[in-house]
């Protein structure tokens, strides 16, 4: 069992009962998908970091119209920092690789109130499958 946990980076693993289960915990780590039917956006992670911090994110998004056997992905870089809501420091980073049709296709980091979120836009006339893991560190 792998579970995704928030807040600082590290790897702990503890033995849960009396089975022969190790339970591993990934700090600073989270995954999320969602589906964009046209030009429309979906929210695929969304984290509410410690409050008084600052962050920094990578995260790898991959997109696939499977009715069209075409993709879009990439990475997306960012920092912020939390004081009661986010703020989004600077303009994230991203590559971004589509095919042709997709290339009107993108992503981004957004502040929404106390939470930072990977949001995705798809493409008119397409319905694209989205998935995204981030990894995530937080000031001390």
């Amino acid at each position: 069992v792998v579970t995704p946990g928030g807040g600082t980076s590290g790897i702990s693993t503890s033995a849960p009962g009396s089975s022969n289960t190790i339970l591993i915990t990934l700090s600073g780590f989270t995954a999320g998908t969602g589906t964009t039917i046209g030009a429309t956006t979906a929210d695929i992670i969304t984290i509410s970091p410690t409050d008084l911090k600052s962050f920094s994110i990578q995260a790898l998004i991959a997109g696939y119209d499977t009715a069209n056997n075409q993709m879009i992905g990439g990475e997306l870089l960012g920092t912020g920092r939390k004081s009661g809501t986010v703020s989004i420091i600077g303009t994230p980073d991203k590559t971004l690789e589509a095919d042709a049709a997709l290339s009107g296709g993108t992503y981004d980091l957004v502040a929404s109130g106390a939470n930072f979120v990977v949001r995705v836009t798809g493409v008119a006339g397409r319905t694209i499958d989205w998935s995204g893991r981030l990894n995530y560190v937080t000031s001390p």
